[in-house]
């Protein structure tokens, strides 16, 4: 008798910062900017952090941020992943 065993191996990617918490909006919730001064942006990023790439910018007071189910901790603030008219970070 011969038993042969499969072991499937899935991995997390660890390259983005932050710890995935369970807060925050749901995948499919409309969000809206607020906090920003009205002469600003807020940066939109391809990943949590001041330092990460700016891959986009939002205008202050816009509706329309579709979250993705997503919020990361870092060290001083929350990161929820948004969709932005096609872009994500």
């Amino acid at each position: 008798l011969q038993i042969t065993t499969t072991t499937i191996t899935t991995t997390t990617s660890t390259d983005i910062p932050g710890e995935v918490i369970d807060f925050g909006p749901v995948a499919g919730d409309i969000l809206m900017v607020i906090g920003v001064a009205y002469d600003d942006v807020l940066n939109l990023r391809a990943a949590p952090g001041p330092r990460q790439d700016i891959i986009g910018t939002i205008e202050p007071t816009h509706l329309g941020l579709i979250a993705e189910g997503e919020t990361r901790e870092i060290p001083g603030a929350f990161w929820i992943k948004v969709d932005h008219e096609g872009t994500v970070g």
